[in-house]
């Protein structure tokens, strides 16, 4: 399950193709910096030919399914269901321009049998967890906390010792 959409940095997808919001302008993903990246650059902002260039042709177009936001928007968690439970499917891309797109999709997926492996950005955790978005701390609110909480635990090899370390860092006023 493909949903790369992550609203707090200007992703969206519609109609299959990834975007970038730059200002007042969405952007296909393939045509910013992003996609030029040595490690893990691309040249396809539609996600169906993103899955095919990133499987070097392994996966065939007709294994791939996508969910619009028409269908998000307008359909029942069953029939999205119905949608993402075909067998023959192997990929699934999720259309979102908003919290809303991803919660339907989530909510057909937790109603479903079937499992998932995701490739998600962060948007869609919030939405599939239940996790009410927030607001990015300020400096103030950040500088503000005075108790900082640590554990460490590990193997010291040197001695074959396992040892485990726990503390409460104050900040001085």
């Amino acid at each position: 399950m493909l949903a790369p959409a992550f609203f707090e940095g200007g992703r969206y997808t519609y109609e299959d193709i990834h975007y970038v919001k730059e200002g007042d302008e969405f952007i296909p993903a393939a045509k910013t910096p992003f996609a030029q990246d040595n490690t893990f650059g691309y040249s396809a902002s539609n996600l169906k030919d993103w899955i095919i260039e990133k499987s070097e042709e392994k996966v065939n177009r007709k294994n791939i399914a996508s969910v619009s936001v028409h269908a998000l928007r307008n359909t029942s968690s069953e029939e999205i269901k119905s949608i993402i439970e075909q067998p023959e499917i192997t990929h699934i891309i999720t259309n979102a321009t908003s919290y809303p797109d991803l919660q339907a999709m989530a909510f057909a997926i937790l109603k479903s049998k079937s499992s998932f492996v995701f490739r998600t950005a962060a948007s869609f955790i919030n939405a599939i967890s239940g996790i009410a978005i927030k607001p990015c701390l300020t400096k103030d609110e950040i500088l503000k906390k005075t108790v900082v909480k640590w554990c460490t635990c590990g193997n010291w090899l040197l001695r074959s010792q396992n040892y485990c370390s726990t503390g409460v860092f104050k900040r001085a006023k």
